[in-house]
């Protein structure tokens, strides 16, 4: 699983897994069916337990963390403090 997160994350886009087309020959996605997977026919692993298409429920009926909104003095604001997605070098 490293090697595929390094291989993702490589800084040179030539090198980098995902960009090069070989994402399926990597051996962590050696038990996917590709073709059964592009046609659709796959049975996914795990089915939520939803009501509706605007339920954010988790399978054990409670809320799920993720959308729920962090109040202004959650001291958890700070780690992505001064964070951009935008590419200092491409600042200039």
């Amino acid at each position: 699983m490293v090697d595929l997160l390094q291989a993702l994350l490589k800084k040179d886009q030539h090198q980098r897994l995902g960009t090069t087309g070989k994402i399926k020959e990597h051996p962590f996605y050696g038990s996917i069916d590709w073709v059964k997977l592009e046609e659709r026919t796959v049975t996914s692993p795990f089915m939520p337990m939803v009501c509706s298409f605007e339920d954010f429920s988790d399978s054990t009926g409670e809320s799920s963390s993720f959308v729920s909104v962090p109040s202004e003095d959650d001291s958890n604001n700070t780690v992505l403090e001064g964070f951009s997605f935008l590419d200092p070098s491409g600042q200039e």
